[in-house]
């Protein structure tokens, strides 16, 4: 109890911080300045991992934000170093020692969209920089290729793995697929049905990652009508591109990161992206009683977390009760043994 009243208490001088006029955008400056003053504590970077974290890691500053805090003087803000490291610690020719190293990028979009259309060029800029700073050669499939008319009308779990065997095929190093599209209607979900969605879907494969393994990321989303395509685009890839830091510093070691037991976190109330966003940045730099994360499902304002816990059920609840969000804060419905769920308010 001493904990969620702490974390009320920060919530409401959080609160009457962002209250004045002009505060929430000198707030978001604090944040973003503190970010970049982190260099002096990340150490000497090579120029690879200087361009990722200018135009990478500076631009999603909020994504690094442990938390953050008013205090006597200001705004105190905890800066997480180690996500930052481990987001630019792949580099293609020094992991997987090689100069043609190729990536195969796939984009593809509803024809019937019009806002899908629209976000195709900056998602094409977006992809193909992302690639190239990783020391990769973004490889574009033509249209008279024939493993573009093989996958034309393929998506989803097919699709990725018409891809996964064009690449091991022709002997090149991952391929990177984006996907976006009108989300469909849910028949469940009755109250919602008038609502606008889209439904963006990431895929990241390389073939030989180390001795013997791949790597292999999928991800998916659904957004609201307000929210953007490209910024979708954007997170899904940083979270794929963490992930794949995070495999390469965990593979000279062993670390047993699956730690705990299963937990199904059911979150509600979630009204935008960015809300989104900022929740699943809490859960993974803040919370460290969470040993491991796995998005299951996200739609129609409810996301649901496979997560291990370091502790029980009880504890946890209380350690996740007034998380600040941007905006809102989480609160608990229900919790048992083996569930939690969570609505944002």
């Amino acid at each position: 109890m001493v904990r969620l009243n702490y974390h009320l208490t920060l919530l409401f001088l959080a609160a009457i911080l962002l209250a004045a006029p002009g505060r929430a955008a000198n707030v978001q400056e604090t944040l973003q300045k503190s970010v970049i003053d982190s260099q002096s504590r990340i150490g000497e970077m090579e120029p690879w991992q200087k361009k990722i974290f200018d135009e990478e890691v500076v631009p999603q500053y909020q994504r690094f934000i442990k938390d953050y805090r008013p205090s006597s003087v200001g705004i105190q803000v905890d800066v997480d170093v180690q996500a930052i490291k481990k987001y630019f610690t792949f580099y293609a020719p020094k992991v997987l020692d090689g100069t043609d190293l190729k990536t195969v990028i796939h984009l593809g979009y509803a024809e019937d969209c019009s806002k899908c259309a629209d976000a195709l060029p900056v998602i094409k800029r977006l992809a193909a920089a992302r690639i190239q700073r990783r020391g990769l050669i973004p490889l574009w499939l033509k249209p008279q290729d024939p493993i573009s008319r093989a996958i034309k009308d393929l998506s989803g779990q097919k699709l990725n793995d018409k891809l996964s065997e064009y690449v091991e095929e022709k002997k090149l190093t991952s391929v990177l697929s984006l996907y976006w599209k009108l989300a469909p209607p849910d028949p469940e979900d009755r109250s919602h049905v008038d609502e606008i969605r889209y439904q963006v879907s990431s895929f990241l494969y390389f073939p030989k990652f180390s001795d013997n393994d791949d790597f292999r990321r999928e991800g998916k989303v659904e957004i609201l009508e307000k929210d953007s395509i490209v910024a979708a685009v954007a997170r899904l890839l940083s979270d794929s591109f963490s992930e794949l830091g995070a495999r390469k510093t965990s593979s000279s070691s062993v670390v047993d990161t699956d730690a705990g037991d299963t937990i199904t976190l059911t979150v509600s109330g979630i009204t935008s992206f960015q809300q989104y966003s900022s929740l699943k940045t809490k859960l993974t730099s803040q919370v460290k009683e969470l040993s491991s994360i796995i998005e299951k499902r996200f739609s129609r304002g409810e996301v649901v977390f496979a997560v291990k816990s370091t502790k029980p059920t009880s504890d946890l609840k209380l350690v996740l009760s007034g998380i600040g969000l941007e905006p809102g804060h989480l609160a608990v419905l229900d919790a048992n043994d083996e569930s939690i769920k969570m609505e944002i308010r």
